[in-house]
């Protein structure tokens, strides 16, 4: 994955947790600079988290999940990726097509697969086809070509599909990670790219190639969970690793971090309580 590392990608992942994204900015923490030219897709009530104005600043995406905003929220993505993605020279992007953890979806979706004689999956759920389809057809190459802003607009090149598997199918909480709470876990990340041509840009079609996706995830976390290591799956355009590689944090590094998180997290409630102070002063 290293290799393209300042190309653009576009980063799908499966949801399980809080924990999922502390764990992908690890992976990447040592991956040049990715997480500095890195945009989040993520649900709007992070927004409003002691992190949220970080991730406003940097350029990330908050979107609001709902059939009723639905429209509107995937033409607000568009014009972000044109006007704040694009234009800042960001390189990848990062979704969880499922739109929500794996334990709130697991059952509307085996419900719909067997409704509509889909395979039912137990480790992922099937994954919505809106932001992925609205960032693949504003960014495929195919697509950028025939854009007038072609100067301030680089096609995607890459599709990055991630896996990831917590040992047991018990995924690390946000919570966890803040309070140091439970035994220390490995968690395991399955990497694969796909040349961003591979996808269709026919919307049924792009669904089906988005599905064989998850399909393949659900293998790969099956015999994850049974063995304690992802099986390999031949992909042309990937390096197959024989070994996987660890990122461990140095201690200091994570001590600042909790500081950091602490401080932060003391200052906003503060700041709330004087903004309460101020409004409602009896």
């Amino acid at each position: 994955m290293s290799s393209c590392c300042d190309q653009e990608c576009l980063v799908l992942a499966n949801h399980q947790s809080t924990g999922d994204v502390p764990s992908l900015m690890a992976a990447f923490q040592n991956k040049t600079t990715v997480l500095d030219d890195i945009m989040w897709i993520m649900d709007r009530m992070f927004k409003y988290t002691n992190f949220g104005f970080v991730s406003w600043v940097h350029g990330d995406f908050f979107i609001q999940a709902g059939k009723d905003t639905r429209r509107s929220e995937l033409n607000r993505l568009v014009d972000h990726m044109l006007n704040v993605y694009c234009t800042r020279k960001r390189k990848w992007i990062v979704l969880f097509p499922e739109g929500g953890f794996l334990r709130k979806r697991k059952e509307s979706s085996q419900r719909y697969a067997k409704k509509n004689d889909l395979p039912v999956l137990e480790h992922v759920t099937i994954p919505r086809i809106g932001a992925f389809h609205a960032i693949v057809n504003t960014l495929h190459p195919n697509r950028v070509r025939a854009k007038d802003s072609i100067d301030k607009v680089e096609p995607l090149k890459w599709i990055i599909d991630v896996t990831i598997g917590y040992p047991k199918g018990e995924p690390i909480g946000l919570d966890s990670l803040i309070c140091m709470l439970g035994e220390p876990k490995d968690v395991h990340l399955h990497y694969r790219r796909f040349p961003i041509e591979d996808v269709p840009l026919n919307e049924n079609d792009m669904m089906s190639w988005l599905c064989d996706r998850f399909n393949e995830k659900e293998v790969l976390l099956k015999e994850f969970y049974r063995t304690g290591s992802f099986p390999v799956l031949p992909n042309a355009n990937g390096r197959l690793l024989d070994a996987p590689h660890p990122v461990v944090f140095d201690n200091g590094y994570i001590v600042v971090m909790h500081l950091v998180f602490l401080l932060s997290s003391l200052f906003h409630w503060w700041l709330l309580s004087w903004l309460y102070a101020l409004l409602w002063p009896f």
